[in-house]
């Protein structure tokens, strides 16, 4: 994913002279790169947080997505400002925040907590387990429309797509979300009934062996154990008595 900052200006710069001195003797420098980080910071502070009030009119935009019909002119003229907006950050191509529970971050900086940024922003997109949000300052006003839709519909646990995917199949190609990491569950049954009477029977075999032998010898430390199970075999839980 491509960061926050601006592309590098290229164009050379002449340092200023002291008096007397010849303007072409003195050496040309190119303006460094900023950080995806520098890049947000510097338009949160250079012109009075163009950023920030960025995300907050599209925090705003989502809270009208969800009382008003997406083609009322609430959601309209929301979703209209808050585009207008967009395009006045300067001097980044794309901004790029860490979804936190409470606010989005940009490197140090920190947007949203305790402010409608967070309620209907950063909360939303981390229940819907997005990791990270890109925004291009070209996208349209149909990208926002779309994505403050997409936000508030319906969505399963398994199976069905993510918020992610979802954009991506209405063509929104400028808000680009990347989701967190979802862990694999695997669903296990009950073993069969004449299965669980021989487990029964061949515990209290081995319970009997142990004591006649004297004390066990643990491979591993007591609390540590191995469990395998059979991936034929549907399992609904796995119960570990001590």
């Amino acid at each position: 994913m491509s960061g926050v900052a601006a592309a590098a200006d290229h164009k050379t710069e002449i340092r200023p002279t002291k008096s007397g001195d010849n303007p072409a003797q003195v050496p040309r420098t190119s303006k460094p790169s900023t950080s995806p980080a520098d890049a947000v910071r510097g338009a949160a502070v250079k012109a009075g947080s163009p950023v920030e009030e960025c995300l907050k009119l599209l925090a705003r935009a989502l809270q009208y997505f969800h009382t008003y019909p997406a083609n009322s002119p609430m959601c309209v003229e929301a979703v209209t400002t808050c585009h207008s907006a967009l395009g006045r950050v300067p001097g980044n191509e794309r901004l790029v925040f860490v979804v936190e529970p409470r606010e989005l971050r940009a490197g140090e900086l920190k947007f949203g907590a305790g402010t409608v940024i967070e309620h209907e922003l950063a909360s939303r997109l981390h229940g819907a387990r997005v990791s990270t949000i890109e925004l291009d300052r070209a996208a349209s006003i149909r990208d926002l429309s779309r994505f403050c839709e997409d936000m508030h519909a319906p969505r399963g646990d398994e199976g069905t797509p993510t918020l992610a995917e979802t954009l991506v199949e209405h063509g929104v190609d400028r808000i680009v979300l990347t989701m967190a990491h979802r862990p694999e569950v695997l669903h296990i049954g009950s073993p069969p009934d004449a299965r669980t009477r021989l487990l029964a029977q061949e515990r209290d075999r081995r319970e009997s062996a142990s004591l006649a032998d004297g004390p066990s010898i643990h491979l591993y430390p007591p609390d540590t154990g191995w469990i395998r199970t059979d991936p034929g075999v549907e399992l609904g839980s796995v119960s570990l008595p001590w």
